[in-house]
């Protein structure tokens, strides 16, 4: 049965189950690109933008470092705090624009999503989704 983004939200994302909105992201845009984090982050969702470019086009090994680590407390928090998980947003930024992962080499995507490596007894799982 399909239902209107506005009708499962009305200003309270905790309504919302982080695998659904993983299994239908199309379904969930304007809430996962919404203009505020706090509308947006909580105890099942987060975003993060993937870094940015340095004027000659390279990202910084500190850079991946950072994000590497964001994104394992990231998941490790929504693997401790609740039954549900979380669902992690990489490549949107705090005021909902889209940044995208394209400008990461294949090296420091898999670096950041080798949750495998990254987590101790918990599980995630990963989508990349073309927008």
């Amino acid at each position: 049965m399909a239902h209107s983004l506005e009708s499962k939200t009305e200003g309270c994302q905790a309504m919302l189950a982080p695998r659904e909105v993983f299994e239908n992201p199309c379904h969930y845009w304007s809430f996962l690109t919404g203009p505020k984090d706090d509308e947006v982050e909580g105890p099942h969702f987060d975003r993060k933008e993937a870094g940015k470019l340095s004027p000659d086009g390279t990202l910084s090994g500190s850079q991946v470092n950072n994000i590497v680590e964001n994104v394992t407390e990231c998941i490790s928090a929504f693997a401790n705090s609740n039954k549900e998980g979380g669902l992690l947003v990489l490549g949107v930024a705090s005021n909902g624009s889209v940044k995208g992962v394209s400008h990461l080499n294949e090296q420091h995507r898999n670096r950041i999503t080798d949750f495998d490596s990254l987590l101790n007894h918990q599980s995630a799982s990963l989508k990349f989704y073309e927008c």
